[in-house]
């Protein structure tokens, strides 16, 4: 049974404490600022949005890039421009929260929240250019652990399905998943991890679209 990380003061899941904050504001308003914070490393999604709104998000054809994703605090602390009316609402709204939180633990709960905010980065980042049949296999993954052969015999058929996979092997069609730990292995088996499953959370709480090409 999957066991998200909670909030210790709410005992509610951060990444539903984080979807709930974010919910808290104007849609779109949320959206534009999410993407002005993390606009430089968000640059390669920009460009695949065809379109969005509360219904979802439209991507063009994902290309899988082969460059690494970390987590970078500087990035996320860049200059913005607090001129904006809706950076100042989300200003005063954490002012105002963490005038409710004693001193000795504000710190704490500034961090998580940058934290929190880095990892969408990177689940952003992974949604440009995931291919929907590697969410499928997230999603079975998140039912059970799949043996090494059933994978390999699952991957043939996609080869079939998919004329472009069939110029790849297994290991090339999971390094994607591999690179954001999305999945692990041992000597028999694939499983997903903990940020898979997030992952999953991530995709149904911001109504993305799982119907990618391939």
């Amino acid at each position: 049974m999957f066991n998200p990380p909670y909030d210790a003061a709410t005992g509610i899941p951060y990444l539903q404490l984080l979807v709930e904050s974010i919910r808290a504001v104007a849609w779109p308003t949320a959206v534009v600022l999410v993407i002005w914070i993390f606009r430089d490393d968000l640059k390669p999604l920009l460009a695949k949005i065809e379109s969005f709104g509360p219904s979802g998000v439209k991507i063009s054809q994902p290309s899988q890039p082969t460059q690494s994703i970390e987590g970078d605090s500087e990035t996320a602390l860049g200059e913005i421009a607090l001129s904006d009316p809706v950076a100042r609402e989300i200003d005063q709204s954490i002012r105002n929260e963490l005038n409710k939180i004693p001193q000795e633990r504000q710190k704490e709960k500034l961090i998580t929240g940058l934290t929190l905010g880095l990892l969408q980065r990177n689940f952003f980042a992974a949604y440009a250019d995931i291919f929907g049949s590697q969410i499928r296999a997230l999603e079975a993954l998140n039912e059970r652990n799949i043996s090494k052969s059933e994978a390999h015999s699952m991957f043939t058929k996609l080869q079939k399905e998919f004329e472009p996979f069939k110029e790849w092997n297994l290991d090339q069609y999971l390094q994607f998943l591999r690179r954001f730990k999305f999945i692990d292995e041992t000597k028999e088996h694939y499983c997903i991890t903990e940020t898979g499953r997030n992952f999953l959370v991530f995709l149904s709480s911001y109504g993305l679209s799982k119907n990618r090409n391939l």
